[in-house]
C-alpha cells in the first residue's frame, strides 16, 4: 500500500466537508425556522388552552352566582303593594270612541 493513499482519503474528506458546508448552513437555518414554528405552535397552543381554561372558570362561576327568583308570600306581598302604588300614581286613561 502506498502511504498517498490514506492522505488522499483524508483530503477527499476535508474536500466532501467543505462541499457540504454550504448544506449544513441551509440545515441549520432550516433547524432554526422549525425551532422558530415549534416555538410558535407551542405557544399559541399554551395561549389557547389558557383561554379556555379562563371562560371555563368564568362560565362556571357565572353559572353558580346566577340569583334565581323565588317565589315566597312576601315577595309576592311586596309586588303587589308596588304595583298597587304603581297604578294609584299612573291611572289608566282609557280612550272612549
Amino acid at each position: 500500500m502506498v502511504k498517498g493513499d490514506g492522505s488522499q482519503a483524508e483530503g477527499n474528506k476535508t474536500e466532501l466537508q467543505c462541499r457540504s458546508a454550504p448544506h449544513a448552513a441551509l440545515t441549520m437555518s432550516s433547524n432554526s425556522n422549525g425551532e422558530r414554528m415549534r416555538f410558535v405552535y407551542f405557544s399559541l397552543l399554551f395561549a389557547t388552552a389558557y383561554w379556555f381554561l379562563v371562560s371555563l372558570v368564568r362560565l362556571i362561576l357565572a353559572k353558580r352566582n346566577v340569583n334565581v327568583i323565588v317565589e315566597s308570600p312576601e315577595r309576592n306581598a311586596n309586588v303587589n303593594a308596588l304595583e298597587r302604588a304603581w297604578t294609584a300614581e299612573n291611572p289608566k286613561v282609557e280612550e272612549g270612541d
